[in-house]
């Protein structure tokens, strides 16, 4: 009888134990943590209970909530505290949060200005950079624009984007940056540079040569181009 009392007592003793000190620890992880603009993550449940099965999740994704075991969210620009609370079978529960877990940030914006868009050949070209950063400082710059140097790539040390555009043509020209973050922008500006090629020139006079002065000759443009200006230059002041 008294073995038999013994016995009941110990069962009692371990299932209050083991339903009192049955711990849950709730935690997960994400697929991807940061990123540009946008970023779709998806977050996986790694929680344990050593009392029971988990049966419930409520995921809170930056303000959004979520009841499935596994979630998912698109997230805008922002830092954001994802948090997961889990409840077993016994109905004991935990909240794991990460404050800043997912962090998006701000798309630079690629910009640039030139000190001349056209001209004839050849045609010496100055660029300047108008790009800005909100989230983090830009580190690089790469530059397409055709001509002589085809593409340059500054890490900021250069002290001017200058090329040469020896060929008569229209160039695009593309600027693509790189902030501290990782994030890129990307600007194209199609025939943005428009080398003309020089003016063709065709003289002709009526008669060249006489052998005594005065000497009176008539010149010929055999080339007459509309929005073209003709200065004549004929050796004897005029």
């Amino acid at each position: 009888m008294y073995l038999k009392r013994v016995l009941i007592l110990l069962g009692w003793m371990v299932l209050f134990f083991s339903k009192n000190y049955a711990q849950v620890n709730a935690d997960f992880y994400a697929n991807v943590t940061s990123g540009c603009g946008s970023l779709a993550a998806s977050f996986k449940d790694i929680s344990t209970s050593s009392g029971g099965t988990i049966t419930d999740w409520e995921w809170s994704l930056g303000g959004v909530t979520v009841m499935t075991e596994e979630a998912g969210r698109i997230f805008p620009v922002g830092s954001f505290e994802i948090c997961l609370t889990v409840t077993d079978s016994n109905g004991d529960s935990d909240t794991e949060c990460k404050t800043d877990y997912i962090q998006v940030f701000a798309l630079p914006i690629a910009n640039f200005e030139a000190d001349m868009v056209g001209g004839c050949s050849p045609l010496d070209v100055v660029f300047t950079d108008l790009s800005s950063s909100p989230d983090g400082d830009i580190v690089e710059w790469i530059w397409g624009v055709g001509g002589e140097e085809g593409v340059i790539v500054d890490d900021g040390s250069l002290s001017a984007i200058e090329n040469m555009y020896s060929i008569p043509d229209a160039y695009d020209v593309s600027l693509t940056i790189t902030n501290e973050n990782g994030c890129v922008g990307t600007v194209t500006q199609s025939d943005f540079i428009m080398v003309s090629p020089d003016p063709d020139v065709q003289v002709a006079a009526a008669s060249s040569f006489q052998c005594t002065p005065p000497f009176n000759v008539n010149f010929i443009n055999q080339n007459i181009e509309a929005g073209i200006e003709y200065i004549w230059t004929f050796g004897n002041g005029d």
